[in-house]
């Protein structure tokens, strides 16, 4: 007899069941339970529980899959020689199969490129297993699609091409796939009356395959009774309705029954014992059926809006850890955290659950592929297949410790690939750039064993060759020692326990899928290419199952793979339209759309119809939402892990208008103070710090608690220190003590130029820069820096090389030939020649070179009509320089500053017994000289140079200064319009013309300029020969003076600030320019999302004047 118990979900069918079970053991029958696989340890354990252990042993639990092994076991199986086929050989000949018909034989017609994908084979795996579950062989696929048309028949075809060559390969390894194991028991059970007089219990079923079926109709014939118990509330057919999956079950099994003429009784449960709160029994009879609205509070149930799904975490965790307290008989066990995007939640829940204190096990199988040997494989198996060397791909093996090299050899070697661009087939020519010697022997320690492998590894072999070549490869480098000395260095036992485990089950993995690839591919000959892929789709599913460390656990869960143990608590996060209900994707193979056209029989087992699977999807959500005996919570974020917008799932609306009288079903995590996740220390604690800028009594409350902790005291002590209340004018970083920065810096401190124009820009730059001697890595390559550094050192040897009038004799061949001999000394001598430059690169260099002969022309033609000749180039003020040793300065403390620095060129002019000395910077990036930067600092760098040659015990003592300029020498401004009348000689000179601050004397201008044209500077003589004031900065000698003591001034003032450890991030306001956007600390300060800078007085035509006004009293001051 039939006996068929059907009920919603927490109405007692099982425990009814259970009962009927009882009931017949005692009265003596031989009793089978059936139930799906991944429910049995839970089923076995409530069989236990209630039966007690003597009657429990009385039993027979199977899954179907376990029932044919026992069917085979008791009877044996066919005799027909083969051998059963494992997961690991089956996939194994399926990539065989899709690469001879693919690659080799190229029968595909439609589905050639999705054969590449990984995700493709794991859906035909999975289709052919239908396939042979509902006994459809190759030979069908080929009949229907004489039935099809189009693109459609050439799938079927394509599919019929790969699943024929499949199945002819386990034929040619005699080999059997145990997908048809349960169709095979079946026919055996039935011929040998296997269960006849058995009574069968079947719990936890919604459907059945076409060979569950088959074993269901010999149960049913040849037992004496068989209950089932099925979730669904009534026996009426309605398309569309929750249950309608399992109602489709109910009539097939009654069909069944009906024609083997056996009776059929139903039994109707629906009482729901489950639920011990009526908000919950009422939510599992109406939830995806109707609103009818519940009368009163539910204080069990709870809907969560969050901003992220790390504040809906922090919530789950908070209130499981008071759930806990307020009730002492509630376990861990008792509590389940479900979701249908666990891969999204994983990382955050672990590490909320450890900051909360609460034992959890993860049910989820866990991919192994971020574990050093199986990343090493990957890798090494990229960097093979590819003809030329990858640097991403060779850094990454490097650094998975497995390989010869030691981390800071690697990490060498990845800084010097960084800076010289190395990629690709530069890998296989010698390193000669730089610093070369070092990162030459680690490449060649590094890429050596990988060039002799690729070689062995050329043409083709058969598989079990390239098993061999790469498991004598590992061998070779050690990697299995390398692997264990990794082990030894994990200082945390319960740590390296763990990673053992996981370690030795990669490798037991990785020699198993050797051996079987070495059996199934002995004579198959293969490119590597080939072999490699099969390697890494099969090592790319290790997966490990963790085991529970603690019998009292939370269970966290996929929810659509959740074995739930009548849990009293459920959270379901993450609850949002599209992924609750989860409705699954599309199939790569065939279409929504194809499907309706395929035979009902093939469709069935290619994919359900789009209803079925909604339907399934709303039946997963419901038992879901009925899981929970005690509570219920349902959350959702704002935004997910990706920041994007998130919407609640429309089950939260239907809730929200079921329970209508609820006031407080729905709350916002914003409604929630920080008291409320502070319920241990170190949750406290970060709730603290999340929320430290809040002052109200909440968190005046958790600092209590913290202080009285002495841990946790110590870190609110520091924590006061670093983020103490300061005005809104107060740094953000400075240095306490002074005595720091002069333990540090010493008694003496050498300054540059630049250095003080970086501090004025921002003193926590220099800090960083000057101070910590912090830097980025630098690419070499042709970029506005280097150009500007091959332009100056062209410049140096030329006039270096050449007298005044030597130089001037030069013809323009000669200038380009000069030109292109230091180019090309500085392109080999800083830039490494040729050496790992891509064409473009060498582009780049060459059409610099040819924009460096109009600098030099015009030199010379601003040299032939001026009465300066250079004196020196790239003159260095240092201490090594007797000549031109730098200025000592005084702090008020005491301290010394000696100012230092290199200068581009320094031109003199004997003029009767006065020598003039004028210095001269050359900017490729057409900088502009601008006197009222003086007031904030900037601008100095060539006046600080030109008043340290001038001064005491130089070879320069006693000369006058005539001025300070800069000289554009980067590209010639090309913005001519077709109508100007401005000849290109004139442009140039215009793109040429040097700007910057001169002596007030027209005698001198001459002397610079001879006929005072403003051609090549940019002041201009009047027509009675007087200066222009208004067409240049020019300074009396008292304002000279003057702006010689303010400089000075400057330089001492800025020392005794660093002294006293003023290094805040407070950048100068540069206009237009963002001192932070090109900053290489940006990140280390964050200023720059703060907007905090200095701001400069009005505009430059008011700075410049409020800097003649300091220079005026200055002078005022000089003449008393």
């Amino acid at each position: 007899m039939l006996h068929i118990l059907i009920g919603g979900a927490g109405c007692g069918k099982s425990t009814c069941l259970i009962q009927h079970l009882q009931k017949q053991l005692e009265a003596g029958e031989q009793i089978l339970t059936l139930v799906p696989e991944q429910f049995s340890y839970e089923f076995d354990q409530k069989l236990y529980r209630i039966l007690g252990p003597v009657a429990f042993n009385q039993l027979e639990t199977h899954s179907f899959k376990s029932l044919a092994r026992a069917v085979f076991q008791r009877f044996g199986c066919v005799p027909d020689g083969k051998t059963n086929a494992d997961e690991l050989t089956k996939m194994a000949l399926l990539y065989q199969a899709v690469l001879q018909v693919s690659e080799r034989e190229k029968k595909l017609q439609l589905l050639g490129k999705q054969c590449r994908q990984a995700s493709f084979i794991s859906e035909l795996a999975m289709m052919f297993t239908q396939f042979r579950r509902s006994g459809i062989p190759p030979e069908q696929l080929y009949n229907s699609s004489a039935e099809l048309n189009g693109r459609l028949q050439e799938k079927m075809l394509d599919v019929f091409e790969i699943y024929q060559r499949y199945d002819r390969l386990l034929e040619q390894h005699q080999l059997k796939d145990t997908e048809t194991d349960l169709s095979e028991a079946a026919a055996i059970a039935n011929g040998h009356d296997a269960f006849l007089g058995d009574v069968i219990f079947l719990d936890e079923f919604e459907s059945f395959t076409e060979d569950e079926y088959q074993m269901l109709s010999v149960l049913l014939s040849s037992g004496k009774d068989l209950y089932i118990a099925l979730r669904m509330e009534h026996t009426r057919k309605e398309p569309f309705s929750l249950f309608a999956a399992v109602q489709e079950t109910f009539c097939k099994i009654q069909d069944m029954a009906k024609k083997l003429r056996i009776p059929v009784e139903t039994e109707v449960c629906d009482t729901p014992y489950r639920f011990q709160a009526a908000e919950l029994s009422w939510l599992n009879q109406h939830v995806f059926r109707n609103t009818q609205p519940f009368s009163g509070e539910a204080p069990h149930l709870h809907i969560l809006e969050a901003q992220s799904p790390t504040e809906e975490v922090d919530y789950v965790c908070a209130t499981i850890r008071r759930l806990l307290a307020k009730d002492h008989t509630l376990r861990c066990r008792d509590i389940a955290v479900l979701s249908n995007q666990m891969t999204d939640y994983r990382s955050i829940l672990e590490t909320a659950m450890e900051r909360y204190k609460l034992p959890y096990y993860m049910d989820e199988k866990e991919s192994m592929l971020y574990t050093p040997l199986l990343v090493y494989l990957h890798t090494l198996l990229g960097i093979l297949r590819q003809t030329r060397p990858d640097t991403e791909l060779l850094m990454r093996l490097g650094k998975t410790g497995l390989t010869s090299c030691s981390v800071e050899e690697i990490s060498d070697l990845e800084n010097y690939c960084y800076m010289w661009q190395i990629d690709g087939k530069t890998w296989n020519t010698p390193f000669t750039a730089g610093n070369f010697a070092s990162a030459e022997a680690v490449r060649l320690k590094l890429l050596t064993p990988l060039q002799e492998l690729r070689e062995k590894l050329k043409g083709q072999h058969t598989g079990a060759e390239f098993c061999s070549m790469l498991y004598q490869f590992l061998t070779e480098q050690q990697v299995e020692e390398q692997l264990n000395r990794q082990l030894k260095v994990i200082a945390d036992e319960q740590k390296r326990m763990q990673t053992s485990e996981e370690w030795a089950l990669v490798w037991n993995s990785f020699i198993d899928i050797l051996e079987h690839l070495s059996t199934l591919y002995r004579t198959l000959e293969m490119e590597f290419s080939e072999f490699s892929t099969v390697f890494a789709a099969l090592t790319g599913n290790i997966q490990r199952a963790t085991p529970p460390r603690t019998l009292d656990a939370v269970l966290i869960s996929q929810g659509s793979t959740a074995r739930l143990n009548a849990p009293k608590i459920v959270f379901l996060l993450g609850v949002c339209e599209g992924t609750f209900p989860a409705f699954p994707g599309g199939s790569m193979v065939f279409s929504e759309r194809d499907c309706e056209f395929l035979p009902e029989d093939v469709r069935l087992s290619v994919a359900k119809p789009a209803e079925s699977q909604m339907a399934d999807a709303r039946l997963a959500a419901y038992k879901l939402l009925s899981s929970a005996s005690h509570a219920l919570y349902l959350t959702y974020p704002v935004v997910d892990v990706t920041h994007q917008k998130c919407y609640p799932s429309a089950v939260i609306a239907q809730i929200q208008r079921t329970f209508p009288e609820a006031e407080t079903l729905h709350q916002n995590c914003a409604s929630l103070e920080p008291s409320y996740y502070s319920v241990t220390m170190h949750a406290a604690y970060y709730q603290y710090v999340q929320n430290y800028a809040a002052h109200n009594t909440d968190t005046a409350s958790i600092e209590q608690l913290l202080l009285d902790d002495a841990s946790f005291a110590e870190k609110l002590k520091r924590l006061g220190k670093l983020a103490e209340q300061r005005s809104e004018d107060a740094p953000l970083f400075s240095i306490s003590s002074p005595e720091l920065m002069q333990q540090y810096l010493g008694n003496t401190m050498q300054l540059s130029a630049s250095s003080l124009e970086r501090y004025q820009k921002c003193p926590f730059r220099y800090y960083c820069n000057d101070i910590l001697r912090l830097y980025q890595r630098q690419k070499v390559q042709m970029n506005a820096a280097n150009y500007g550094s091959m332009v100056h050192y062209c410049l140096e040897q030329l006039l270096r090389k050449y007298d005044k009038k030597s130089f001037l004799a030069l013809t323009a061949e000669q200038l380009q030939q000069e030109i292109e001999t230091s180019a090309a000394v500085y392109w080999q001598e800083n830039m490494g020649g040729d050496f790992s430059k891509s064409e473009r690169e060498q582009a780049a260099y060459h059409h610099a070179v040819e924009e460096v002969l109009p600098v030099c022309q015009h030199l010379q033609e601003e040299f032939r009509q001026s009465a300066f000749v250079p004196y020196c180039t790239e003159l260095q003020i240092s201490s090594e320089n007797p000549n031109f040793p730098p200025i000592c300065l005084h702090t008020e403390a005491g301290q010394t500053v000696k100012l230092i620095g290199k200068i581009d060129r320094v031109d003199i002019c004997q003029d009767g017994d006065q020598q003039w000395v004028r210095v001269v910077d050359y900017k490729t990036n057409g900088k502009i000289f601008e006197l009222g930067n003086l007031l904030y600092g900037l601008d100095m760098q060539m006046l600080i140079y030109l008043f340290s040659i001038l001064s005491e015990g130089t070879a320069l003592a006693g000369s006058k200064p005539a001025g300070v300029l800069y000289l554009p020498a980067g590209k010639v401004k090309c913005n001519l319009k077709r109508e100007d009348a401005v000849s290109p000689a004139a442009k140039r000179n215009q793109s040429y013309q040097m700007n910057g601050v001169l002596l007030q004397d027209a005698h001198l201008l001459r002397l610079m300029e001879k006929n005072g044209d403003g051609v090549y500077l940019n002041g201009k003589l009047n027509a009675t020969g007087g200066l222009e004031l208004n067409k240049g900065i020019f300074l009396t000698t008292g304002q000279m003076k003057g702006l010689r003591q303010y400089v000075l001034d400057q330089l001492i003032y800025m020392a005794e600030r660093v002294y006293r450890g003023e290094i805040d991030a407070l950048p100068l306001d540069m206009g237009s320019k963002t001192v932070c956007e090109y900053c290489d600390f940006s990140n280390i300060c964050g200023t720059s999302s703060l907007c905090r800078k200095r701001l400069r007085l009005g505009s430059a035509t008011v700075q410049k004047s409020e800097m003649m006004r300091i220079l005026e009293e200055l002078a005022e001051e000089e003449k008393h």
